[in-house]
């Protein structure tokens, strides 16, 4: 009774909030709690289901190529009589191309790691290795055992290291096989085997998540391979009968206490082998709604409470609004939203403050929009400065080459040579325009790669096909030639016995361009070639030497010009040649 009236009222209010909502949140908590752990031991159990049917199709994809063992070049290879060095060499180059031919069909170029075929005859092949020879008796490698202990079947096989792959580091894969039978005898004649990647499996299972920490993995039967590996922390803190439960049972799920925490195990098997999709994820995690609607009922009945002591302050409240929103806006302002306002019904002092902050916003917005603009205007001299760059070294070796087969009275190849380097530079100069027609684009580099071939003779070829329905377009100038000039000087020229480049232009779907530029020089180790795709959209800090400068120079164009969206993109590999692809919006 010695409380006042304020605090009285209070605690009627709370009271009265605060009982009838906590009855009502334990009541629906209570409900939904079983109902939400339900549906997500359900879903996991359907995640676990999708998990392996996506497994299980991988399997089945790579067993098409078990089909080739069935063809008629595979068991003449395999075949104990009339076998002659000749045809044994015909059947193996065959067989070669029948491996390309069913990748081709089944375009798997990653997922198969190699397709083996071995003959007791003496007669092995490989994808990789071509035919190849075993120092050791066939029958009495473990694979094969496996293989021939049922001819019929299809073997699935996981290797911690391969004995037939005379590779070395030919590891983590599993194998695929099956006995070659000869059709009329049924006699086994040797056995194919197509080495699937596991990294394949590892992706699947990567890809499918139950909460923060939860993960599947796939064990084989006996449970001595998983993936990925995970050694003995599958069934960690796991007793001796929930391990049996999994490895025994076909599909199911529990939940089990481990160090302090539930955790829920799901599992499936994969049809035919017995192999187990297992998923395990601490419980709490995927509760985490059931949680919250605790904790949101808790906050309500906080908030219930809060609310009857702020009726207490609202006069307060008016008058410090205004100062929360302006400071709200000069938060916003703070975060780089210049186009925020602070607004007010007031007309005292604080309105003043308003307005004050309202006119300074509009200032500093009207000043970084003036400097966008100049640093735009200057970025675009300098890009067209440094497009108006042709590398004088090509001009003077042109020049001399014209001189020497001048003095060689070669007259044909010099006219040819001046007419191409007048109509190199034509279209260079063409009037200071900044955009010219594809086919334009497309007869500069023709006239480019005609005096570098006249300059360098056997070591350089080219081939140019651009699409017709392009010719029409505008295109940025200068887009493909330092593409070209990048792949002479840094592919074909190191290349001792020369190269080819390759020119592509085509029409693709919604209103884009596609040109690609391909060499078959030396290529880029994979640490070249990712600090190349790095230093991409780096300024144009680069030395002109440098192998990049030409591609960031033609990158930095394409994004000021066209937009962020286009650009460049460069693949290349050690020793086979590099291919840089250039999408670009129809213009014109």
């Amino acid at each position: 009774m010695r409380f006042s009236l304020r605090a009285k009222l209070i605690l009627i209010f709370g009271g009265l909030t605060t009982i009838p909502l906590g009855i009502v949140g334990i009541v629906s908590y209570s409900g939904s709690f079983s109902t939400i752990q339900e549906n997500i031991i359900d879903s996991a159990a359907q995640l676990t289901l999708q998990l392996n049917t996506s497994i299980e199709l991988v399997f089945k994809d790579s067993e098409k190529f078990l089909k080739i063992g069935n063809h008629e070049r595979a068991i003449q290879f395999v075949n104990p009589y009339r076998q002659t060095e000749d045809s044994t060499f015909r059947t193996s180059l065959e067989l070669i191309e029948l491996f390309g031919l069913f990748r081709n069909i089944y375009e798997f170029d990653t997922t198969i790691k190699g397709i083996y075929i071995l003959g007791f005859n003496g007669n092995n092949i490989s994808e990789q290795q071509g035919r190849f020879d075993l120092d050791r008796d066939l029958r009495s490698l473990p694979t094969i055992k496996t293989i021939l202990s049922a001819p019929g079947e299809v073997f699935r096989i996981p290797h911690s290291s391969v004995e037939y792959a005379n590779s070395p580091g030919y590891t983590d894969v599993v194998s695929v096989g099956k006995a070659i039978v000869r059709p009329l005898t049924r006699d086994v004649l040797g056995v194919i085997i197509v080495d699937l990647d596991s990294a394949a499996i590892v992706e699947l299972c990567g890809n499918v998540r139950m909460g923060e920490s939860g993960y599947f993995t796939v064990v084989t039967q006996d449970g001595q391979f998983s993936y990925p590996p995970r050694g003995d922390t599958v069934f960690g803190g796991l007793d001796a009968e929930s391990r049996r439960a999994i490895l025994s049972g076909q599909e199911g799920y529990f939940v089990r206490r481990i160090h302090g925490q539930e955790e829920l195990f799901v599992y499936n098997t994969l049809e035919g082998v017995g192999w187990k999709v297992i998923g395990r994820v601490k419980l709490r995690e995927l509760m985490a709604g059931a949680y919250n609607i605790r904790n949101l009922t808790g906050i309500a009945v906080v908030l219930c409470l809060l609310f009857t002591v702020v009726l207490y302050f609202f006069i307060s409240d008016a008058l410090t609004h205004p100062l929360r929103d302006l400071k709200e806006s000069m938060g916003l302002a703070e975060s780089g939203n210049l186009d925020v306002r602070a607004e007010t019904r007031n007309t005292d002092e604080i309105a003043d403050l308003c307005h004050g902050f309202n006119g300074m916003i509009v200032k500093i917005k009207e000043l970084m929009e003036s400097n966008i603009r100049e640093q735009e205007e200057l970025k675009k001299s300098e890009l067209k400065a440094l497009q108006a760059q042709i590398n004088p070294h090509f001009l003077y070796n042109t020049l001399d080459a014209i001189v020497w087969m001048t003095e060689a009275n070669n007259r044909e190849e010099v006219v040819q040579m001046t007419k191409t380097l007048s109509t190199f530079f034509r279209i260079v100069l063409s009037k200071g325009e900044e955009w010219i027609r594809v086919e334009e684009e497309v007869e500069h580099n023709r006239a480019y790669l005609t005096i570098q071939k006249m300059r360098y003779r056997d070591i350089l070829e080219y081939d140019i096909e651009v699409d017709a329905g392009l010719a029409p377009h505008k295109i940025l100038k200068l887009t493909l030639q330092p593409l070209v000039e990048n792949a002479i000087y840094h592919g074909i020229k190191n290349r001792r016995s020369g190269g080819t480049i390759e020119i592509r232009g085509t029409k693709e779907s919604g209103d884009s361009m596609r040109f690609e530029v391909r060499d078959n020089g030396v290529g880029m180790s994979p640490e070249r070639l990712a600090s190349v795709r790095k230093g991409l959209d780096d300024d144009l800090t680069a030395s002109p030497h440098s192998s990049g400068y030409g591609l960031k120079n033609v990158n930095q164009r394409i994004k000021l010009y066209y937009g962020m969206k286009w650009g460049i993109r460069i693949d290349s590999e050690e020793g086979v040649g590099t291919l840089v692809s250039i999408l670009l919006p129809t213009i014109g």
